[in-house]
Protein backbone atom coordinates (compact mmCIF):
# COMPACT_ATOMS: atom_id res chain seq x y z
CA UNK A 1 0.00 0.00 0.00
CA UNK A 2 1.11 3.22 -0.60
CA UNK A 3 1.66 6.05 2.09
CA UNK A 4 1.06 9.55 2.46
CA UNK A 5 3.03 11.59 5.54
CA UNK A 6 1.76 14.81 6.81
CA UNK A 7 3.89 16.80 9.63
CA UNK A 8 2.44 14.18 12.33
CA UNK A 9 1.31 10.74 10.52
CA UNK A 10 2.15 7.99 7.80
CA UNK A 11 -1.04 6.97 6.07
CA UNK A 12 -1.01 3.77 4.14
CA UNK A 13 -3.75 3.52 1.64
CA UNK A 14 -5.03 1.35 -1.37
CA UNK A 15 -6.09 3.80 -4.61
CA UNK A 16 -7.56 1.99 -7.32
CA UNK A 17 -10.16 1.78 -10.01
CA UNK A 18 -9.55 4.38 -13.03
CA UNK A 19 -7.71 7.95 -12.39
CA UNK A 20 -10.32 10.01 -14.47
CA UNK A 21 -13.36 7.66 -12.01
CA UNK A 22 -15.78 10.32 -9.37
CA UNK A 23 -13.63 9.45 -6.24
CA UNK A 24 -15.30 6.96 -3.38
CA UNK A 25 -13.56 7.22 -0.35
CA UNK A 26 -13.88 4.52 1.97
CA UNK A 27 -13.52 4.41 5.96
CA UNK A 28 -13.68 1.15 7.60
CA UNK A 29 -15.07 1.35 11.39
CA UNK A 30 -13.91 0.38 14.73
CA UNK A 31 -12.64 -2.68 15.35
CA UNK A 32 -12.34 -3.33 11.76
CA UNK A 33 -9.57 -2.90 9.00
CA UNK A 34 -9.33 -1.36 5.24
CA UNK A 35 -9.82 -4.88 4.37
CA UNK A 36 -13.50 -4.86 5.01
CA UNK A 37 -14.27 -3.16 1.28
CA UNK A 38 -11.77 -6.13 0.02
CA UNK A 39 -15.33 -7.68 -1.55
CA UNK A 40 -16.42 -3.94 -2.75
CA UNK A 41 -13.80 -2.42 -4.33
CA UNK A 42 -13.73 -4.20 -7.45
CA UNK A 43 -17.40 -3.85 -8.19
CA UNK A 44 -16.95 0.10 -7.98
CA UNK A 45 -14.07 0.04 -10.05
CA UNK A 46 -15.78 -2.06 -12.47
CA UNK A 47 -18.48 0.34 -12.55
CA UNK A 48 -15.60 3.46 -13.29
CA UNK A 49 -15.36 4.80 -9.88
CA UNK A 50 -11.94 5.36 -8.39
CA UNK A 51 -11.54 4.14 -4.64
CA UNK A 52 -9.36 5.27 -1.87
CA UNK A 53 -9.32 3.15 0.91
CA UNK A 54 -7.32 4.36 3.67
CA UNK A 55 -6.22 2.32 6.89
CA UNK A 56 -7.32 4.60 10.13
CA UNK A 57 -4.64 4.88 12.41
CA UNK A 58 -4.13 1.79 15.21
CA UNK A 59 -5.19 -0.91 12.29
CA UNK A 60 -1.99 -1.53 10.00
CA UNK A 61 0.48 0.68 9.20
CA UNK A 62 -0.93 4.29 9.70
CA UNK A 63 1.18 5.58 12.71
CA UNK A 64 2.30 9.03 13.72
CA UNK A 65 5.31 10.03 12.35
CA UNK A 66 8.05 9.80 15.01
CA UNK A 67 6.61 6.52 16.76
Amino acid sequence: MPIQTTDDLAITYADTGPRDGQPVLLIHGWPDDASTWDDVVPALNAAGLRTIVPTLRGFGETRFVGN
